[in-house]
């Protein structure tokens, strides 16, 4: 099969998948997750077949694990990415302890700020 005929069977399978996804009920969780996961390694594939039409196969190993989604929703993959990537560098790792550390120093504030209330509404 050409290039041509790949890249067509991948558009309409990706096509499939990504509408099916979208047309299942919310408690069909299991098939929309599947849908998805197969819609993500059909768009994998679809781009792949471009990189390989437009003659840059060599960008496919860069590429593609950025679109394997793995079943989550785009936004959950691209958390998952940034997360990752963070974890992995130095910078990433202090700049997610000071959020941390934010997050934690403001939930405390507003106990704190909740327990003075309390005891002014008491007294």
């Amino acid at each position: 099969m050409d290039h041509r005929g790949e890249i067509i069977e991948a558009r309409e399978a990706f096509e499939y998948w990504s509408g099916r996804a979208r047309r299942l009920p919310w408690h069909r969780r299991a098939a929309r997750r599947e849908a998805r996961e197969m819609a993500a390694r059909w768009r994998a594939r679809l781009v792949a077949r471009h990189l390989e039409r437009w003659r840059l196969g060599w960008l496919e190993s860069l590429v593609v694990p950025l679109l394997h989604t793995g079943g989550r929703t785009g936004s959950a993959h691209i958390r998952s990415l940034a997360f990752r990537s963070a974890r992995r560098t130095a910078i990433g790792r202090r700049i997610m302890f000071v959020c941390s550390f934010v997050v934690c120093a403001t939930a405390a504030s507003f106990v704190l700020l909740l327990a003075i209330a309390a005891h002014l509404a008491g007294v």
